[in-house]
Order: C-alpha cells, then structure tokens, then sequence
C-alpha cells in the first residue's frame, strides 16, 4: 500500500508537530485529515488533556494511530499506549506512524469478552468501519485474534478509548475486573445503536453496562465544545433518539480533564 505523508498539528498546544502517513483518496478518516488538518478536535483535545507524564492508555480501534500516538507524545517515556486494530491496512499505518515511540505499543488484534479469536469486516469507503459481524458472515477477513482488556493484566490504567463500530458492549465486559481495580479512570465510549445491531446488541444493553462503572456518564458535544453530563434518564432519551436517527455519539465517562 502506497503511503501518503502529511504533517499535522498536535490538537493541544505544546505538543511539536507530527508527519502521519495516510490512506490514499477516497477513505473517510484520511481525506477528513488533509481537509481539516485534524480529526475530531474537541475530542482530541479533552482526551489529551485528561492525560499526563506516566498515565497508561489503552486504545480500542485505534485505525491509524491518530489518538494514540497523539497520546503516547502525552505521557511520554514513562507512560505506555496499547493500541489495538484489527484491519490490516489500518494496523500497517498504526505501526509506521507510532515506529518511533517504543512506549507505544501496536497490536494487529481485537479487544473482546475473552481470548480467542473473532471476525470482521469492512464496511463501506470508512476504513474506521471495519467491524465486528457473527461468526461466518459474507465477505468477513480471516479470523482475528481476540484479547480481554483483564488479559493484559495492566497495574494501572488511566484511559480507555472505545471505538469499535459496535463490540462496545464486548469490550466492557472483557475489561470488568480492571476497571473495578482503577475506579479513577476514564473512558470515552461511541454510542452508536445501528453498529450495536450488527452483533444483534440494543443500546440499552450499552447504557447498564456504562451506568455498571458507577462513574458520571457526559455527553461529548463536538459542536459546542465541551462535556454536558447526562442523568440516566438524559442517557436513555439519547439512545432512543439515536436509534430513531440512525446517528450516533461519544460518552465521557469520568471526571472532566482538569
């Protein structure tokens, strides 16, 4: 695959500037990218600002590394970013754009319920919409190796990033014990009914296992800039609004950044 190479700004000040290496035209995070030299700024930023020297970050579908090596530049030497994505073609870019940063490390596999191993498979022109689909679906990649968030045994866990086109619910659970152990880390979680339908989940199913962290859920308003926290109630009429729209949105989970 042909690499395209563009330098960027960091989306929080005091971070120098980075060359990433990009999808060709025609894919939706890259062209996003060239166009507006940033992908999702007010998210980028609050996600920066939430961490410092030495947190531990943990990225599920992290496509090109655009979070994540953003992160790891945050927490520096001291700090480790676990990267995970399972397309191969996202996972090559996350790789070469993330090659000078030891602490941060990328991995060409999923994050589920358990160890094991699952299938997937793009959806569309969005090289981020690569998802997970039930066992023998038309047109799914090989088998993709599977980790539990408790698998990797982290002993500290600042963040968790969670963007994986509809396995949310999966990835909760997989990662149950160690967010009970790091009750102060936050997360930032999509909310998206139409991808949990893929795995036959609803979004209420995704709201008890959020409100099960016990931690101030906020809705990420990318418009307004800014987190607007959400009551259970505020959290159900969105998932229904959601589901009638087919839209989708990011939670906060977690103190604001400072």
């Amino acid at each position: 695959m042909a690499e395209h190479h563009e330098t960027f700004s960091s989306p929080l000040a005091g971070l120098p500037d980075r060359s990433f290496c990009l999808h060709g035209s025609g894919e939706l995070v890259s062209d996003v990218l060239r166009r507006d030299g940033t992908w999702e700024a007010v998210e980028s930023a609050l996600f920066l600002r939430a961490l410092g020297p030495g947190a531990v970050v943990v990225d599920a579908g992290a496509n090109l590394g655009w979070h994540a090596v953003w992160a790891a530049c945050r927490v520096g030497p001291s700090g480790r970013v676990y990267a995970f994505e399972p397309d191969p073609r996202n996972f090559q870019l996350l790789k070469a754009n993330g090659e000078d940063l030891p602490h941060l490390r990328s991995l060409p596999c999923a994050l589920g319920e358990a160890r094991g191993t699952a299938t997937f498979r793009r959806h569309g022109s969005n090289q981020g919409d690569t998802a997970r689909v039930p066992e023998g679906s038309p047109g799914a990649l090989a088998a993709v190796p599977l980790w539990s968030g408790d698998a990797l045994a982290l002993g500290r866990l600042d963040f968790l990033k969670i963007d994986t086109q509809g396995s949310e619910v999966m990835v909760l659970a997989g990662f149950r014990e160690t967010l009970r152990r790091h009750p102060h880390a936050r997360l930032l979680v999509e909310f998206w009914p139409a991808g949990l339908a893929r795995l036959g989940q609803r979004i209420t199913d995704l709201q008890r296992s959020l409100q099960a962290l016990a931690r101030p859920i906020h809705l990420l308003d990318h418009q307004q800039g800014g987190l607007y926290p959400l009551s259970p109630s505020a959290l159900a009429a969105l998932g229904q609004e959601l589901e009638r729209s087919g839209g989708f949105s990011q939670l906060w989970l977690g103190l604001p950044p400072p």
